[in-house]
C-alpha cells in the first residue's frame, strides 16, 4: 500500500502465501491478504516463454487465468486482471530491456466496471517510452464484445487512463472540468520514489510452521 500505512498514519500488514502445486508444467498459486484494507488477491503463476530470434516473448500459460482482487468492503466485488505480452531484449547488445505491446483487461461483472489498458509498441529508434493508455467504463457482462478502446461508447466511459508503467499513471474522470474546460488529472499510481516494503518471515523454529512453504509478510 502506498504510504505503507492506513487512514491513522498506522502501518497496514499484507500475508503473502505462495506454493507450487505442479511441477510439469511448473505453476503454482499464490494468495495475498490484507484485513485492515479488506483486500485479497489470489491466482495461479504460471509463464509460457519462447525465443523469437531477437528476444524472449514471454506470456501467461495455460493455467494463468490472470489475478483476482476481491474487495470485502464494496460488497465483494471480485476484479479479474488479464496479464499482458512482454518481451525480454537486448540479448545480443548486452543490456537487457522489457517491453509491452498488448491489450490487456480488468473487469468486475457484479459492480458492471471494465477496464482496457493498451501498451503501446515502442519504436525501433529513440528512447523506450513504456506508454499505456486505458479506458475505465460500465458494460455488460451478458454482451461483453468490445476490445478496443476506441469501439467504447463516450456515453459509457467513467474515466481515461494514461502515462508510463514504469514511472507514473494517472486518470482522468469523465466529464471532470477544472479551469479553462481542461480535464482534472490524478495520479492513479507512481512507481519512481515509492519505497520498497519491509519484509519478515516465519522463524523455522515457530510452532505454527506446519509446511515448507512458510507464509511471509509486509508490513
Amino acid at each position: 500500500m502506498t504510504g505503507h500505512t492506513d487512514t491513522r498514519n498506522r502501518p497496514v500488514r499484507v500475508s503473502y502465501i505462495t506454493e507450487q502445486t505442479s511441477h510439469h508444467p511448473p505453476v503454482s498459486a499464490f494468495f495475498v491478504d490484507c484485513p485492515a484494507k479488506g483486500i485479497t488477491a489470489r491466482g495461479f503463476d504460471q509463464l509460457s516463454a519462447k525465443f523469437t530470434g531477437t528476444s524472449i516473448r514471454v506470456t501467461p500459460g495455460m493455467h494463468n487465468l490472470g489475478i483476482f482482487i476481491t474487495l470485502q468492503r464494496r460488497n465483494n466485488e471480485e476484479y479479474q486482471l488479464t496479464h499482458p505480452v512482454a518481451h525480454l531484449g537486448g540479448m545480443l547488445r548486452g543490456s537487457l530491456s522489457v517491453t509491452v505491446a498488448d491489450t490487456c483487461f480488468i473487469n468486475c461483472p457484479k459492480s458492471r466496471i471494465k477496464v482496457i489498458l493498451h501498451y503501446l509498441e515502442e519504436n525501433w529508434l529513440g528512447k523506450t517510452q513504456n506508454k499505456v493508455n486505458g479506458v475505465i467504463y460500465s458494460y455488460d457482462p451478458e454482451n461483453d464484445s468490445k476490445t478496443r478502446i476506441k469501439d467504447v461508447p463516450e456515453k459509457d466511459v467513467l474515466a481515461r487512463l494514461e502515462g508510463c508503467w514504469h514511472d507514473q499513471v494517472n486518470y482522468t474522470l469523465s466529464g471532470s472540468k477544472v479551469g479553462f474546460a481542461c480535464p482534472t488529472i490524478i495520479v492513479a499510481y507512481r512507481v519512481q520514489g515509492t519505497p520498497p516494503f519491509d519484509r519478515s518471515q516465519t522463524p523455522l523454529s515457530s510452532p505454527q510452521d506446519h509446511s515448507p512453504g512458510r507464509p511471509s509478510t509486509t508490513k
